[in-house]
């Protein structure tokens, strides 16, 4: 995670500056006999301390590559009797980090009659509240899952990322299921299932119609190399039924 946090020292200016909320293995407490999670959030002061009066932080995939860069809003203008003038910039992440990731957007499927798609497929907006979960197996053997929200929050000038993405290391191995599910009920599921996903890949799913699916559509959107950036190669991926 990331937020703004401000620090304010006897003699010293005050300080606001964005901090990033690290997901790291929760070490055995001091006072307590274990800890109740198996992870916990470290906070690293260090990295961005240098982006002072910022008033807003979080990430967001600026070159569409599958890695989580940064956009700040900052306040330009602190004099005193003036209005106040903030701007938006961004921080890139560092392009040789070799891990893949997997990169997940659910649309909400609704037609646009004055829009055009050479497909037909009726794209939509984003949509609010689509749980998306992957499960695959690593390079030690072990079963992976993780299962993320998308835009599961709106109040309080959240600026959560239209879209999820999972990071899923340096296994080459292709992820073996991804789930998304939409509003279900006990007698709805509204759940769809698909296999064998390539890693480093972006996909698209339009879960239309809502209350059937078994039609849900989804797209693979795949870049292979830095040198191929600019190719997109487009494939639909395979559904599971029970």
């Amino acid at each position: 995670m990331i937020g703004v946090v401000q620090c304010n020292a006897r003699g010293v200016p005050l300080k606001q500056f964005p901090v990033i909320f690290e997901n790291v293995p929760c070490e055995k407490p001091k006072n307590k006999a274990k800890c109740e999670f198996t992870r916990t959030f470290k906070i690293n002061f260090n990295d961005l301390i240098k982006y002072q009066n910022a008033v807003l932080a979080t990430f967001f995939d600026v070159h569409e590559d599958g890695l989580v860069d940064i956009l700040l809003v900052r306040e330009i203008s602190a004099e005193p009797h003036v209005p106040r003038k903030y701007g938006a910039f961004a921080v890139q992440n560092s392009p040789d980090y070799d891990a893949n990731f997997m990169k997940v957007m659910v649309l909400s499927g609704n037609p646009c009659p004055k829009c055009t798609s050479s497909d037909g497929i009726p794209y939509g907006s984003i949509l609010p509240g689509a749980v998306i979960q992957y499960t695959m197996t690593t390079e030690a053997g072990d079963q992976e899952r993780s299962i993320a929200g998308q835009l599961q929050r709106t109040a309080f000038q959240a600026m959560d990322l239209p879209y999820v993405i999972f990071g899923i290391g340096q296994s080459p191995n292709f992820v073996e299921t991804l789930t998304v599910s939409v509003y279900p009920t006990a007698s709805i599921p509204r759940s769809h299932e698909w296999l064998q996903i390539i890693p480093n890949s972006q996909i698209l799913v339009v879960p239309d119609p809502l209350d059937k699916d078994w039609m849900w559509k989804a797209k693979l959107y795949l870049t292979p190399s830095k040198a191929r950036r600019s190719e997109e190669h487009t494939s639909e991926l395979q559904s599971h039924h029970d």
